[in-house]
């Protein structure tokens, strides 16, 4: 039997102070997305009986994505956008003042399978416009 030391009181309250929860200021829902990450990161270690290298692998992965500013490319190109309240589901209302997020395009996107919307911007049809001129 393994032992989840993730459930530990002490751990939770570890995790507690990681996210923030012992400051006054700062955004009480960030605070609550934090929290979950660290506990979920603890659990998914447990759960899969992650190893040492593999650990450190998935870390040395996502500080080569981040140094490489392509996160964005990775989370549109699985799709998790539409999992957000900034991509609701097709026919149902946006939320009132939020926008649509995109991850900056660095060239030809990696995922074929992919079904990009078409959409016309005003500017840059102006822009080729202009420069055929």
């Amino acid at each position: 039997m393994t032992v989840a030391i993730s459930q530990n009181a002490e751990i939770q309250r570890f995790f507690e102070e990681a996210a923030g929860y012992r400051n006054a200021g700062g955004n009480p829902r960030l605070k609550s997305i934090i929290l979950r990450v660290l506990q979920d990161a603890a659990r998914l270690i447990e759960d899969l009986q992650i190893s040492d290298d593999e650990f450190w692998t998935a870390v040395d992965y996502l500080n080569r994505l981040g140094g490489q500013s392509e996160a964005g490319l990775l989370v549109a190109g699985l799709g998790l956008e539409h999992f957000s309240t900034c991509s609701p589901i097709p026919g149902t209302p946006r939320p009132a003042g939020s926008v649509a997020r995109r991850a900056p395009s660095r060239g030809r996107c990696m995922w074929p399978a992919r079904q990009w919307p078409r959409a016309k911007c005003g500017w840059t049809t102006a822009a080729r416009t202009a420069r055929r001129q």
